[in-house]
């Protein structure tokens, strides 16, 4: 088995974390369920845009999870993940912009330099 690259490692647990983080701040407004308090209702388009983020955050972290175990389809899933995620980015400024780029090359280069090519190559896609 080949050792995962560090920063494999950070990526992928930095997907896992934020995405978590995300996911449950996105899902605040139902905490009335717990306490007891009102819920606000929520209109269609507030519905479908939390329904809509809620599942890219999960998508990131089941990516993060499965790029741990050296599956190759999951550093695909969250490089097109970071894409999606630059293209939302253009409704905002330059610098949202431009910080997303940065961020997407730099993922994109530790993910597909040799050792992070090489950790996901002749991976089983299969879950152990």
């Amino acid at each position: 088995m080949k050792t995962r690259p560090l920063s494999v490692t950070i990526i992928s647990w930095l997907f896992i974390v934020v995405g978590i983080i995300s996911l449950l701040g996105g899902l605040q407004p139902f905490t009335g369920i717990i306490t007891g308090s009102d819920i606000p209702p929520f209109s269609l388009h507030e519905t479908l845009d939390l329904a809509l983020a809620s599942a890219t955050l999960l998508l990131a972290i089941i990516g993060g999870i499965f790029m741990l175990k050296g599956f190759n389809w999951a550093r695909w899933l969250l490089v097109l993940w970071m894409v999606f995620h630059i293209i939302i980015s253009l409704q905002g400024t330059l610098w949202i912009i431009i910080f997303h780029c940065v961020i997407f090359g730099a993922i994109t280069y530790f993910l597909f330099r040799k050792n992070g090519s090489d950790y996901f190559i002749n991976r089983p896609d299969t879950i152990d």
